[in-house]
């Protein structure tokens, strides 16, 4: 009898295979991961950078509530005295803003402290740069409300930081 050869069937992959998909998969996974990456951390940042505002705005309106005439109580009894203090931020830029104060009139330097982002990616732009609020809280700029945008260099989030008009109430909104 002749000896039947039976043709082998391999059922598995070769080494040359196998690595070489290892290698296509790590390729793609270092394409890919940074773009992840980049959407989780901008979006934190422009979070970040319009509660920073918020925050800067409600202290900018405490300070003028607190320095009405008789103190930190912020109670007005003659709301034209000319000596009461008026607080205000400005967006100076699309990257800084500053907290300030002066006394019924402006000098030259009057800022309390300027704030500047460390990130480029998050910009600031605001259609009222001046917000400046009363001894009653409630803002006084040629607008009287209005708000900041705030948003990354690729328009993918948004949130505005807006001071309501008759109350000086400032609201975080989540645009996008």
């Amino acid at each position: 009898m002749g000896a039947r050869m039976r043709a082998r069937t391999h059922t598995g992959f070769s080494l040359v295979e196998f690595l070489l998909v290892v290698v296509l998969i790590s390729i793609l996974a270092a394409i890919i991961v940074p773009r992840f990456e980049y959407a989780h951390i901008s979006q934190q940042e422009v979070y970040a950078v319009a509660h920073d505002i918020a925050k800067d705005l409600r202290k900018t309106r405490q300070y003028a509530v607190g320095q009405g005439e008789h103190g930190s109580q912020g109670q007005i009894v003659h709301t034209t005295s000319p000596t009461y203090k008026t607080y205000g931020l400005t967006i100076l830029s699309s990257s800084s803003w500053e907290l300030w104060e002066y006394n019924g009139v402006v000098p030259v330097s009057r800022s309390l402290y300027t704030e500047t982002l460390r990130n480029s990616e998050v910009q600031v732009s605001s259609a009222t740069p001046d917000f400046v609020f009363d001894r009653l809280g409630t803002p006084t700029t040629p607008a009287a409300g209005g708000f900041i945008e705030v948003k990354d260099s690729k328009d993918r989030y948004q949130w505005n930081v807006s001071v309501i008009k008759n109350t000086g109430r400032v609201v975080l909104v989540r645009v996008k």
